[in-house]
């Protein structure tokens, strides 16, 4: 299946052959690898799995501009094509958390919701806190699938949008995920760091403002796991 998420974004779902289900179990917060060749050069690119490892093996893509691999995801891609996929891997996954701080900009929701819908899935006792840094709603990559799964699990995931280009009626949802902003989620209650680990997926530069401010609060470094992503 390929399914529009957002005006820039897909999710492209795989249906495996069934000799090779087997060596493509994945852990939730993986990615895998896609070849293809292009004018007689093959092209690799790597994408985060976002399904739960329940459901069928699903990735989002987003649309880059002049992107050889996204460009053909959304121009050409159809029901039925074959593509030659390598199997799952990745660290960037949960150890034995139970409670979660996962902080996300754009595209990098993609392994997080991952591991929050599996993790929800198959503990009970489990919460999470999400920050999601996007521009506005309309390109909030699996804006539905988060809100049915916070519906599903009342009190165990919580959600914060941050939006940069589109003004929100709370003046501290309104910006980017920099320093500042993490200083005020934390220091005005909308995030706890008591919790068992956290899970930064985005731009490097998210990644080094968040994980100072996590340092500077006295927060593990070894509690603290990174996912960078190129947009």
């Amino acid at each position: 299946k390929v399914q529009s998420l957002t005006f820039d974004s897909k999710k492209v779902e795989f249906h495996l052959p069934q000799g090779l289900k087997s060596k493509f179990k994945f852990q939730p917060g993986q990615y895998i690898t896609i070849k293809k060749n292009f004018n007689n050069i093959d092209e690799r690119r790597s994408y985060s799995i976002c399904s739960s490892n329940n459901d069928p093996l699903a990735i989002g893509v987003k649309r880059v501009e002049d992107g050889l691999f996204s460009n053909y995801i959304f121009n050409e891609l159809r029901p039925g094509m074959v593509l030659e996929v390598m199997s799952p891997n990745g660290r960037f996954v949960q150890k034995k958390e139970t409670n979660f701080l996962m902080v996300a900009a754009g595209s990098g929701i993609t392994p997080i919701i991952s591991i929050i819908s599996s993790t929800l899935r198959s503990n009970n006792s489990s919460r999470f806190t999400l920050v999601y840094g996007n521009k506005t709603t309309e390109s909030i990559m699996f804006y539905k699938e988060l809100g049915n799964l916070k519906d599903a699990f009342l009190g165990q995931l919580n959600i914060v949008h941050i939006l940069s280009k589109q003004t929100q009626d709370v003046d501290l949802l309104n910006g980017r995920i920099d320093q500042d902003k993490m200083s005020l989620l934390i220091s005005k209650k909308a995030i706890d760091l008591n919790v068992d680990g956290v899970f930064i997926c985005g731009p490097g530069s998210m990644i080094n403002t968040v994980s100072n401010v996590l340092f500077k609060e006295g927060f593990d470094k070894s509690k603290i796991y990174s996912e960078k992503f190129y947009f």
